[in-house]
């Protein structure tokens, strides 16, 4: 009797275990579009590659610490089959809200298949292994959003959407991505400031950014590290040692970079008319100008380049420019004035004259 008693209670126990491990997924195998409120308390939440959630409504993610679609997720649905539509502007007809409390430190989003969501409230830290998708607004009250720098494709990507509260404890620590008309900064940085990097589009584009905190030269930085601040071509001068970004695209655009303090640019030059933007060529740092500029050297602002196609380049920085002096007879040799550094001394000087 016993034996048999300690049998019934094993074999009970173990049916609560396995209970409790069922109750701990969300777990969607067929249809599930949502046009109610609903609260998602489990740890695990996943959607099967035969499942479909849609949501039309709000979803909080409360104990939510794994999201997983391997099927369809998205806001917008036919028959019960997620939609992805072109990737921009496409918020009419779309809705749902999708809030992610703080009372969770973190949720890691992954799976095969894209978790596209309309709008976003986010209050905690994300690990993305995946694309997260937005639509539409992006409400950032708390959190980095962490991807790895080495798989690009892994990337909070907006759709035509927005995003309001970036901060230097809430971005993108690892590749954003902008599908839209007009101006946009994604919101990208190391996970203690953020560094934006800013470009202009049509629903024809796509654009993708991180950004890099370090030394391009070192070799132990990622995004096809060293880029030698030694190899220059005519016009640049001594090239940021301090940061860089990875900025994608197959299209033309303005690339506007943000500075802080931590920048150091006035250990370039000796104003901010005298730093440009430079790009990586896959040999030598090339100028791309500073067609526009706010802020103060040694305080916080941003800089514009000229339009450059950002695919044409590795990476993109800060350095200062140098000009070609045209010496005409003032000497046997051109010189060169740099304007950072301690310049050389020129050779013979002559009193213009005969003309403008």
């Amino acid at each position: 009797m016993k034996n048999v008693g300690l049998t019934t209670l094993f074999l009970w126990l173990l049916g609560l275990v396995c209970s409790l491990e069922l109750r701990a997924q969300y777990v969607v195998n067929e249809c599930q579009q949502l046009n109610e409120i609903t609260v998602v308390t489990e740890s695990e939440m996943r959607v099967s590659p035969t499942g479909t959630f849609i949501n039309r409504s709000t979803v909080y993610y409360r104990g939510v610490a794994t999201l997983i679609n391997e099927g369809g997720f998205s806001e917008e649905g036919t028959n019960c089959a997620a939609l992805y539509n072109a990737s921009c502007n496409q918020s009419a007809g779309s809705s749902g809200l999708n809030i992610f409390e703080a009372g969770q430190s973190l949720t890691t989003i992954g799976g095969s298949s894209p978790v596209r969501m309309y709008a976003v409230d986010l209050s905690r830290d994300i690990a993305l292994e995946n694309e997260w998708q937005i639509v539409s607004g992006f409400n950032w009250q708390a959190g980095i959003v962490t991807t790895d720098k080495g798989q690009p494709t892994r990337r909070l990507h907006w759709l035509g959407g927005s995003v309001t509260g970036a901060a230097a404890g809430r971005h993108v620590n690892g590749y954003a991505a902008w599908s839209g008309s007009g101006y946009f900064s994604l919101p990208v940085g190391d996970g203690t400031k953020l560094q934006p990097a800013g470009v202009v589009g049509d629903c024809s584009t796509e654009f993708s950014a991180a950004y890099f905190s370090g030394d391009p030269g070192s070799a132990s930085l990622p995004a096809g590290a060293p880029f030698s601040t030694a190899s220059t071509a005519a016009g640049v001068g001594t090239v940021s040692q301090v940061e860089y970004w990875d900025v994608n695209g197959a299209d033309s655009t303005a690339i506007t970079l943000h500075f802080d303090a931590s920048s150091n640019l006035s250990a370039l030059a000796g104003s901010l008319s005298e730093i440009i933007i430079v790009g990586w060529n896959g040999s030598q740092w090339v100028s791309l100008g500073n067609t526009a500029s706010t802020g103060s050297l040694s305080g916080s602002g941003t800089m514009t380049s000229r339009n450059v196609v950002p695919d044409d380049y590795t990476v993109f920085s800060f350095a200062s420019g140098c000009e070609t002096f045209v010496s005409g007879a003032i000497a046997a040799t051109g010189e060169t004035i740099c304007y950072a550094g301690t310049p050389g001394q020129i050779g013979s000087t002559t009193a213009a004259s005969g003309g403008d």
